[in-house]
């Protein structure tokens, strides 16, 4: 089994390193975001994998998988939704 290390504190808005101190703006965004890329990467090599498809692809059953849903619109902001 691969060792994992922790990676360095994130930066930017979404720190994972936030304090309790931080505003509840930046504490929302670090629970809610998930990795930046360089964290992801680390995750990904730790872990032994390339990519996070290869990831996926090991482990999530293939009986299981659904294929791409196509025909659905690019993901839209919310005030061009509403609009």
């Amino acid at each position: 089994m691969a060792t994992i290390t922790s990676p360095a504190p994130l930066t930017g808005d979404a720190s994972a390193s936030a304090s309790a101190s931080a505003p509840a703006a930046l504490r929302f965004l670090d629970r809610h975001l998930g990795p930046d890329a360089p964290a992801q990467a680390h995750m990904l090599t730790g872990l032994g994998y390339a990519s996070l498809d290869a990831l996926m692809a090991s482990a999530v059953p293939a009986a299981i998988r659904c294929a791409p849903v196509r025909g659905i619109p690019p993901a839209r902001a919310e005030h061009e939704a509403l609009a």
